[in-house]
């Protein structure tokens, strides 16, 4: 409380993190990638009352694709590939929830 008797209110943070990216081409028509971040974060509303609302969460990342492409004659190409994604989060007022998303794709391609 100031002076008023009202409440300080302010948003604290301490983040802290760590990312990191690979991607490896195999032949010349297909490549690899995959992605990796972590976060953490502790979130205190009130200043000078950190019981009153404090949060602390870890979160996690990873992301893996595999893609190729086809030609077909000399303006012609196919792509296809996959890829897929995993967040975590650890977090005290949150709770422990993971999300995995995956996905495919193919794409034609004809250039005059």
């Amino acid at each position: 409380m100031d002076s008023t008797g009202c409440a300080q209110l302010s948003k604290l943070g301490a983040h802290q993190g760590l990312a990191g990216a690979w991607t490896q081409p195999i032949g010349s028509q297909t490549g690899a990638d995959f992605g990796y971040r972590r976060h953490t974060d502790e979130y205190i509303y009130i200043k000078s009352d950190p019981s009153a609302y404090e949060n602390n969460h870890i979160d996690e990342e990873y992301q893996a694709a595999l893609r190729r492409f086809e030609k077909i004659g000399d303006t012609m190409r196919i792509y296809y590939g996959v890829d897929g994604l995993r967040e975590h989060i650890d977090s005290s007022n949150l709770g422990i929830h993971t999300r995995d998303q995956g996905g495919a794709y193919v794409s034609f391609d004809a250039r005059r």
